[in-house]
C-alpha cells in the first residue's frame, strides 16, 4: 500500500509541472455574473488601511469596504517556492493577503430560449472534497457541494436580482445507487463534460487558470500556466464509465485530462468551477 501510495505522489508531482499544450481554446461566449475574491492587492496605501480594520468593520458577505470597493483577508496555504500571483510575486505560506473583490466571468456552455448554462471561466475557490480518506466521497455529501449550495451561493449573488435557478443534476453515489439533486449551482458533471453540444469539445477547451485568491490556498496548478485541476460531481469520466470507478472522484487536470482518484491529498486540494442555470 506505501508502495502504491509513494508512486501515485510521485507521478501526482510529475502532472504538477507538466508544460501546457498551449492556448488552442476554441472561441466561447462569456457574461458577467456576481462577485468572489480574485486579485491580491498589493497597493501599500490601501493595504495600511485594510490592516487597521478589524472584524466589526465586515460587512454581511464578510468584505471590508474602502469607497464602496470591496476586500477580503485570507490566509494563505503551504505554498511551496513554485507558488506566485499572477504579477510574478511569490506567495508566501501562511501569510495574510487582501483580495479585491470582482465580478465573475462565466463561459457560457450552452443556451436554450429562456436559460443560460454557465460554467466559471476560472477555478476560483480550492476547498477540500472530503475530511478524510475514509469518508463517503459520494458528491451529495461531499464538503464541495456543502460549500457551493450554502457558503458560495450565499455571498457571490447578494447583489443580484435575477439570481441563478435550481437545475437537476444526475449523479451516482459511491453504493451505486443513482439519484437526482437540486441545487441552484453545482460542480461539472460527466453529462455537462461530455455533451458534444457543449464548448468542452478537446481537452485545450477544458483546462481552465487559477485566481490568485485560488492560488494562495496551494491548489494544485501547472507552473507554466498556472492552469490548475478542479472537481467534477461525478465519479465518471463520462456518463457510461464502468461501475468499478465508482470509489473515485473525478477531476479535470492542468492540461485538460479528466482522471479519478480515491487519494486524500488530491481530494483535499482541488479547485471549484462552479456552474449556474441563469434566467436570460
Amino acid at each position: 500500500m506505501k508502495k502504491v501510495f509513494l508512486s501515485f505522489l510521485s507521478l501526482f508531482m510529475i502532472l504538477l509541472f507538466v508544460s501546457c499544450k498551449g492556448n488552442n481554446k476554441v472561441p466561447f461566449s462569456t457574461l458577467v455574473y456576481g462577485r468572489y475574491p480574485k486579485t491580491r492587492i498589493n497597493d501599500k496605501e490601501i493595504i495600511a488601511k485594510l490592516d487597521t480594520f478589524n472584524d466589526s468593520n465586515l460587512n454581511d458577505d464578510g468584505y471590508f469596504v474602502i469607497d464602496g470597493v470591496e476586500y477580503y483577508k485570507s490566509t494563505s496555504g503551504e505554498t511551496t517556492d513554485v507558488y506566485t500571483f499572477e504579477d510574478g510575486t511569490h506567495i508566501r505560506p501562511n501569510r495574510a493577503y487582501y483580495y479585491l473583490v470582482e465580478p465573475i466571468s462565466w463561459r457560457i456552455m450552452k443556451s436554450d430560449d429562456n436559460y443560460n448554462y454557465l460554467i466559471t471561466e476560472q477555478v476560483i475557490e480550492c476547498k477540500k472534497y472530503v475530511e478524510n480518506k475514509d469518508d463517503d466521497i459520494s458528491y451529495d455529501t461531499s464538503l464541495a457541494r456543502k460549500f457551493l449550495i450554502n457558503d458560495f451561493y450565499s455571498v457571490a449573488f447578494t447583489n443580484e436580482n435575477n439570481k441563478p435557478e435550481k437545475t437537476e443534476i444526475n449523479i451516482v453515489k459511491m453504493d451505486g445507487t443513482e439519484i437526482t439533486l437540486n441545487d441552484e449551482i453545482w460542480l461539472p458533471s460527466a453529462d455537462d463534460m461530455d455533451d458534444p453540444a457543449l464548448t468542452f469539445a478537446t481537452e485545450d477547451d477544458a483546462y481552465a487558470r487559477s485566481t490568485d485568491f485560488t492560488l494562495s490556498k496551494a491548489i494544485p496548478f501547472n507552473y507554466d500556466g498556472p492552469n490548475s485541476y478542479y472537481f467534477k460531481c461525478s465519479p465518471f469520466v463520462t456518463s457510461t464509465i464502468a461501475d468499478e470507478d465508482l470509489h473515485s472522484m473525478y477531476y479535470v487536470s492542468e492540461i485538460g485530462l479528466i482522471n479519478g482518484t480515491n487519494s486524500v491529498i488530491t481530494l483535499q486540494n482541488i479547485g471549484i468551477r462552479p456552474c449556474i442555470r441563469l434566467k436570460k
